[in-house]
Parts: structure tokens; sequence; C-alpha cells
């Protein structure tokens, strides 16, 4: 049976984020949903995290973070594009996309993204 709550929020960063927890809100997010009772947050620098590629990071979300159907991903920017292609395949308890997109902007960098 499903819980009728979350039991750990991940934070999946935008790519280029350099150390997450002292880069945009990450850091302030993860404090405040670790003082949720009974809800832990992750919050950790992903692997290829210039160009954020699906193959490293879906893998990562998986194995490393423990993304699982308990599981509220918070996806910001390149990680709102990880959350919802990870959620295709996944099942995880919902997802937060903050600044999602769907194209690649016309950047090379993120064209190979």
């Amino acid at each position: 049976m499903r819980s009728l709550s979350p039991k750990k929020v991940v934070i999946v960063p935008g790519n280029g984020a350099g150390d997450v927890k002292h880069c945009n809100w990450y850091g302030w997010v993860n404090e405040r949903i670790n003082k949720i009772p009974d809800v832990s947050c992750q919050l950790q620098n992903m692997p290829d995290p210039v160009t954020a590629r699906e193959s490293i990071w879906l893998p990562f979300m998986e194995k490393e973070l423990g993304c699982d159907e308990q599981t509220v991903i918070v996806g910001h920017s390149s990680g709102a594009a990880a959350a919802m292609r990870y959620a295709e395949t996944h099942k995880v308890f919902g997802i937060v996309l903050v600044g999602a997109y769907t194209s690649d902007l016309g950047d090379e960098n993120e064209r190979a993204s």
C-alpha cells in the first residue's frame, strides 16, 4: 500500500551548479525539508555536472540517491528534465519542477545534455 506522505525528498539541481549545497536555493530548501518530521532530504553534487547526460544522471538517481515510490524529486532546470525522464520509467511519489524547459535553447551543451 502506498504511503499517504513521502518519506524522502531528493533535490536534483541544474547542470553547472558547482557545489550544490552553496548554490542557488538548494541548500536553503534542503535544510528546511530536513526539519519536517519523518522526511529526509538529499542534496548531492551530480556526476557529469556540466553536460548532465541522461545516461549518467538517471542511473545515479536510482542507485546513489535511491529515488523510489516514497520519494518526491524536486528538479531544477536540467534537473527538472531529469526528473521527468526518470518518472517515465520509475515509480516515484511525485515530482516538483522548478524552471523546467523542453528545448535545448539553441545551446550546444544543452543539446548534448
